[in-house]
């Protein structure tokens, strides 16, 4: 696995902080499965990998139209939804998401440079890039409280 320390990838800044690697893993998240869409490559692998090391099953999708065509062939727990993507952004994805009764349960962590910007978006957090990794997984335990039940084993 790799990590960035300084939480950038691509030349982008995805998180704040240092030293990720450090991080401890969080049981809460461990065995729940996460939709991650973002249309940067190195957003979705960056985030895929230091989502696994939590123990999250991470599936991606590179916007909106290939993240509901996963929501309906796979079980997720909570999605972290960039905003601006080309083809279907996330305010479009979310409004197909919010319309389908088995898709609309499930919580969106927004994390994009947009986050708070635009057209107001329902979502369990609404976190802006860069964001403090810790932030991040604060975000996703509490969406995962409020939306989702506990995975079966």
């Amino acid at each position: 696995m790799t990590t960035w320390a300084a939480g950038r990838h691509g030349g982008r800044t995805i998180f704040r902080g240092t030293n990720l690697s450090q991080r401890t893993a969080r049981r809460a998240l461990a065995g729940r499965t996460a939709l991650v869409v973002d249309d940067d490559p190195d957003a979705r692998e960056m985030l895929r990998e230091l989502l696994e090391a939590q123990g999250m099953v991470v599936i991606t999708a590179h916007h909106g139209w290939a993240a509901l065509r996963e929501l309906r062939s796979t079980r997720v727990d909570v999605i972290v939804l960039d905003l601006l993507m080309p083809i279907v952004d996330g305010w479009a994805f979310r409004r197909a998401q919010l319309r389908d009764a088995n898709l609309a349960t499930i919580p969106v962590v927004v994390l994009s440079a947009a986050a708070g910007a635009g057209a107001p978006i329902s979502a369990s957090a609404d976190l802006e890039k860069p964001v403090a990794f810790e932030e991040l997984l604060d975000a996703l335990e509490e969406a995962l409280l409020q939306g989702a039940p506990a995975p079966t084993t």
